[in-house]
């Protein structure tokens, strides 16, 4: 598998005992005749839906037909178990809002007849949320990404401060909610803060482009590096920074719960800042660093421990370096971490797996 992506993993990057590569019609074979075991689908792999709403009622569509299909083709006697894997609990869009009522329908009816649901690093009030609106109780669990706490760290670099960004946010690709951040950035090195930005090969060429842009000596300051995919490598090389970034353009989502119609759609776009924990949160935290993030965004400040989230808005980006300044940095570094480590996560999904096939 060639690297598509900023941050696409190869086989070789994880632990797979055995795989194999097929079409639809392979995969519901496969997963019609399996008669033991938990199947983890994500429910966004047969159509993109591209933050359009009318792509994302298809998506729904497709995992609901994958769904129903399973459900009735199974082989009799079959303890086999689909749950959707919920990367992101619910689709955004900016195009076709009028959409929202189909993509709403079809979204409630794809969780209504799932057989689990794992919402990938949201907190339970999202869950809780579909709960009241389904008037169901979805067999679920919340289950944080996967990371590692470094097993040294490294000693922090001196005479700046470096920020770390493991997520593209130079518009390689367009993603509403990650666009509008260059003025931001240049705002940054102008003042003396060092940014280390890590890409893919597909985007380099892009970041490239924009420090080409800067002042020589700002350009100094922007520091490419390619995508680390080992969990462990990653957290020990991001261990010498000072902050990581997980600040992005939420007034999409504001655009949302104002042009969307449907109120199902309207109060999950409502709830998709303040209750998601994205990846890039837990790899910096874990790896030791304070995370600059949304002040929109709850559940990552009321779960990640006490110093690990520095909650700031576009408009404050500009005194990065006196927040910085205010940091009580001994106290980050003694911060007790380890219940971000997936080791001290994992049962979650053990326990919510046992319990899944233990249901008749």
């Amino acid at each position: 598998i060639k690297h598509t992506g900023y941050a696409t993993p190869q086989t070789s990057d994880l632990n797979l005992r055995d795989y194999a590569i097929g079409g639809l019609l392979d995969m519901l074979f496969t997963f019609c005749r399996m008669e033991r075991g938990t199947i983890f689908f994500h429910y966004e792999a047969l159509f993109p839906p591209s933050w359009d709403f009318r792509r994302a009622a298809i998506c729904y569509a497709a995992c609901l037909a994958v769904i129903r299909t399973i459900k009735e083709s199974r082989v009799q006697g079959s303890n086999a178990k689909l749950v959707l894997h919920m990367y992101d609990a619910i689709k955004p869009g900016v195009k076709h809002y009028e959409a929202g009522a189909q993509a709403s329908a079809l979204y409630t009816q794809m969780l209504a007849e799932s057989e689990g649901v794992v919402f990938s690093s949201y907190t339970t009030d999202f869950g809780d949320f579909v709960d009241n609106a389904l008037q169901t109780k979805l067999p679920r669990v919340h289950c944080h990404r996967y990371q590692r706490i470094p097993e040294v760290r490294q000693k922090r670099l001196e005479g700046a401060y470096h920020i770390a960004i493991i997520s593209v946010l130079l518009e390689e690709f367009w993603e509403p909610s990650r666009t509008g951040f260059k003025p931001y950035i240049a705002e940054m090195l102008a003042t003396g803060i060092h940014i280390h930005y890590y890409v893919g090969v597909s985007s380099r060429a892009t970041a490239e482009v924009f420090r080409a842009s800067l002042p020589k000596e700002d350009q100094t300051r922007f520091h490419l590096h390619d995508p680390i995919h080992s969990p462990h490598d990653l957290a020990y090389e991001l261990s010498q920074y000072h902050a990581g970034w997980s600040l992005f353009n939420m007034q999409i989502f504001n655009d949302m719960t104002t042009y969307l119609d449907d109120q199902f759609m309207k109060d999950a776009m409502g709830l998709f800042t303040p209750t998601t924990l994205p990846s890039v949160i837990w790899s910096c935290a874990a790896a030791g660093l304070p995370v600059i993030c949304n002040r929109d965004m709850r559940g990552v400040v009321d779960m990640l421990p006490e110093g690990m989230s520095i909650p700031l808005t576009l408009s404050e980006i500009g005194n990065m370096k006196n927040i910085l300044d205010n940091v009580d940095w001994a106290a980050v570094d003694n911060c007790d971490l380890s219940s971000l480590d997936i080791e001290n996560q994992i049962f979650r999904l053990y326990d919510f797996m046992d319990t899944l096939h233990a249901k008749k």
